[in-house]
């Protein structure tokens, strides 16, 4: 199965400002990928790292990604991880408007996710690990 991609709604009355926002994120699904992708780099680099969190948790599974010394290669994971489903979250308030990108490194090998949630201007929100 490829990529999924939902567009959630919550019950709320949508205005064509919301149709607007999806439109402009929905154009250009590779930049999204590329800002999630670039807010993981950064991510990485923090002490309280979800996204190393989550490649040390499946350290068994990267094989050659980890190094004889442990360290796990960042750019080597990065292109491990695929993009499986993009939520395009629209509210009437700006605010409470996103894209939610999950990646994996594969079902076969976990059921657990890394969430890259964008705000309304495209931009890295927050990091999680989902199951």
């Amino acid at each position: 199965m490829g990529t999924q991609v939902d567009i959630s709604f919550d019950g709320a009355r949508l205005d064509a400002a919301a149709f607007g926002r999806l439109a402009r994120h929905g154009v250009n699904l590779e930049a999204l990928d590329h800002k999630a992708r670039a807010g993981m780099r950064v991510d990485f680099a923090e002490a309280d790292s979800t996204v190393r969190f989550y490649a040390e948790h499946h350290r068994d599974a990267l094989g050659a990604m980890v190094g004889e010394d442990g360290s796990i290669d960042l750019e080597t994971f990065l292109a491990a991880l695929s993009l499986v489903h993009i939520d395009f979250c629209l509210d009437p308030e700006p605010e409470d408007s996103g894209v939610i990108l999950d990646y994996s490194i594969g079902a076969e090998v976990t059921n657990y996710l890394i969430a890259v949630s964008l705000d309304d201007d495209g931009e890295v929100e927050d990091i999680s690990m989902e199951s």
